[in-house]
């Protein structure tokens, strides 16, 4: 998205309103201290995708959407149920415009609206964060996504049977999504929603999927206590991770494995 705005004045030299000139940039620093929503919203365009009550009941994820689930859901995806099914959402900074259309494309056939954009005021930095986000459409087919990351009571875990599903496509996603090159080697993925047995399973799964050589780091933040997995940076370790995700990644996150 990009905005000219042109101002013009015929009351002093070279066209410019000093005094509007002043409160123009008064104006600029109070938006900069803005409510925390409100900004920027965009309203959801119609894809011209169907969804009777038949093609709802129908509907089925293939292999490579429930692998991109699973790797959206370990990283900043989202997900709710309700009566007609689960819903599916993922929110992007726009600088990762590219990655996030990559992901709605494959998406696409779930989704009843295109993306929209808004803005959310960050109080840790004082300036406006600007975002993209999608939702699918709620449908029973995403359940079995959903019953990998909540109970029946709607509380977070990580289900075993994500074991199956943790693919190279979904660590391809998790590390874009969550991944942390580090400068000495290796790569963390910031696993802080997640607690320390739920940590241990993960590194479990990873280990029998891919036989990567990872552990469980500690983070204290604010009297808070975190956990995190670092994946070695040892050559051939760092070898086999780029072997197995780089063919599912898109090419504007390839610096994530430090490429």
């Amino acid at each position: 998205m990009f905005i000219k705005l042109t101002f013009m004045s015929l009351s002093s030299p070279g066209g410019i309103n000093r005094s509007f000139s002043n409160s123009a940039c008064l104006q600029a620093k109070k938006i900069n201290e803005g409510p925390s929503e409100g900004l920027v919203k965009t309203t959801h365009k119609e894809t011209g995708n169907q969804f009777n009550e038949a093609q709802h009941l129908k509907m089925q994820l293939t292999n490579e959407q429930m692998q991109v689930g699973v790797g959206v859901m370990l990283g900043d995806g989202s997900i709710t149920k309700s009566s007609n099914g689960s819903t599916l959402s993922l929110a992007q900074g726009t600088v990762h415009t590219s990655y996030f259309l990559f992901v709605f494309g494959l998406l696409f056939d779930l989704c009843k609206k295109f993306p929209n954009m808004y803005s959310t005021w960050d109080v840790r930095y004082h300036h406006y964060n600007y975002q993209w986000k999608f939702y699918t459409v709620s449908l029973s087919c995403l359940n079995k996504l959903y019953s990998l990351f909540y109970d029946e009571q709607g509380k977070r875990r990580i289900h075993p049977g994500l074991i199956v599903y943790l693919t190279p496509i979904a660590l391809a996603h998790w590390i874009i999504n969550d991944g942390e090159k580090l400068v000495r080697g290796g790569l963390f993925l910031n696993t802080f929603s997640f607690s320390m047995e739920e940590v241990d399973r993960l590194i479990s799964i990873i280990k029998t999927n891919f036989s990567l050589d990872c552990h469980r780091i500690i983070k204290r933040s604010k009297g808070k206590v975190y956990w995190r997995i670092y994946i070695s940076g040892k050559r051939e370790n760092l070898n086999k991770l780029i072997d197995l995700v780089l063919p599912h990644m898109h090419s504007s996150m390839y610096y994530k494995l430090g490429l």
